[in-house]
């Protein structure tokens, strides 16, 4: 399916881009591009919970969050770039390695058939899931790291849309404003850190260990 290319692509894009702007950017484009699908995907099915989540995802998760993580950029005014452990080309192998073993694994399971649409959802929701892990331990940044966790949300998301077309309305909610008070908190940390080490890089944390 063309849109589950789309959301490895945002997320090889997220994986080696080299200014955390950008990042928040592809952030927004790939969370719009889920909305769509679930929308899509409700109108196909014709579950009333999907429409309500593909709302809540375009409003929470491609503007507000993104409003939230680019404010933050903003408000810290500090070399911007994403900073990470390893190089761009290793961090990208990398990262289709992961998407690579994903397929794999989903496809040994048997769950679905991966060839299928709701497999292709599940094996791609599982993939955006291992790039998302990784972009949080590759950066160094917070503000990167809590970037790796909404895409972590959004491989979540796309899983269950493939294997349980989507989870209860109760539990998307409660999901979504966690990630929302998740982000701001990620942004007063970031603030905080900036202000005390004059960088946004968590490795200053250890200093903190008594």
């Amino acid at each position: 399916m063309w849109v589950s290319g789309l959301l490895l692509m945002s997320a090889f894009l997220i994986v080696r881009v080299k200014r955390i702007h950008d990042a928040v950017l592809l952030l927004g484009f790939q969370s719009t591009v889920l909305a769509v699908l679930t929308w899509q995907y409700a109108m196909t099915e014709h579950y009333l919970h999907l429409y309500i989540a593909s709302i809540l995802t375009l409003i929470i998760k491609a503007f507000l969050i993104p409003g939230v993580l680019l404010y933050t950029i903003r408000k810290i005014d500090v070399k911007r770039e994403a900073e990470r452990y390893m190089p761009k080309t290793t961090s990208l192998m990398t990262a289709i390695v992961l998407t690579l073993t994903s397929y794999f694994i989903i496809g040994r399971l048997q769950l679905l058939d991966v060839s299928s649409s709701a497999g292709t959802l599940l094996a791609a929701g599982f993939s955006l899931f291992m790039i998302g892990a990784f972009i949080m331990i590759d950066h160094k940044k917070a503000i990167m790291q809590g970037i790796g966790l909404i895409v972590i949300e959004n491989g979540l998301f796309l899983s269950s849309l493939g294997l349980l077309g989507g989870m209860p309305l109760i539990v998307d909610i409660g999901i979504f404003f966690d990630l929302l008070v998740s982000v701001i908190v990620i942004g007063i940390l970031s603030y905080h850190i900036n202000h005390t080490f004059e960088s946004l890089n968590t490795d200053h944390l250890k200093k903190l260990k008594g």
